[in-house]
């Protein structure tokens, strides 16, 4: 597992370090920007993203996949109780290129954690699975910006995410659970789309 989380680490700084090399452009609006607004992934997971910096380079923190669910219904006369939690928090630099009038290629790096918890009671028995990680995105997409404040952005984020969880299971008769932990590591090469609404000042 250690070598895992170093692999991550590594591979994370040189993505970041190749972002950060000086690029040249040819934009000529105001040099300092903030953005702030929401971002979503499929409509599914819905957080908040602000950036800051020069128009053509800027840093950017953001929430990902903040999303609770709760349902509670039955199946087959069996009684089910679900609950669950997700947030991620990432940090990232990112770069854009004017393309045209106000449309500009976005590329860059994130960095950072996630989590989630689910809870999963059917009446006789329950599972209870809590898993923290880490992962490192690429950033390509494009932005553009109408009205001079309001920048509406698409990209996709092929990720490797490593994450360490533990999964328990009880049951109504007394029997005591039993951990068990369990370690991940994922590349998604293909992402779903994240769009951004963003209004600038």
């Amino acid at each position: 597992m250690k070598k895992t989380i170093l692999f991550i680490f590594g591979l994370s700084c040189a993505i970041l370090a190749w972002s950060q090399e000086p690029r040249t452009t040819d934009l000529t609006v105001s040099p300092r920007v903030h953005e702030i607004g929401l971002v979503t992934y499929g409509l599914s997971s819905l957080g908040l993203t602000y950036r800051w910096g020069k128009d053509n380079a800027l840093w950017r923190l953001q929430t990902l996949g903040i999303n609770g669910k709760a349902e509670e219904r039955t199946i087959d006369s069996q009684f089910l109780d679900r609950k669950s939690v997700e947030f991620s928090l990432g940090i990232g630099r990112e770069y854009r290129k004017n393309l045209k009038d106000k449309f500009q290629l976005r590329a860059g790096a994130e960095l950072g954690i996630q989590g989630d918890f689910s809870f999963e009671d059917y009446g006789v028995f329950a599972h209870k699975t809590t898993s923290l990680g880490a992962y490192a995105s690429g950033i390509l997409g494009f932005c553009y910006t109408f009205k001079g404040r309001f920048v509406l952005g698409a990209e996709m984020t092929p990720t490797l995410t490593y994450r360490h969880g533990i999964f328990n299971s009880s049951n109504t008769v007394g029997q005591p659970s039993i951990p068990q932990d369990w370690d991940e590591l994922r590349l998604h090469a293909i992402s779903i789309a994240a769009i951004s609404f963003c209004l600038r000042f």
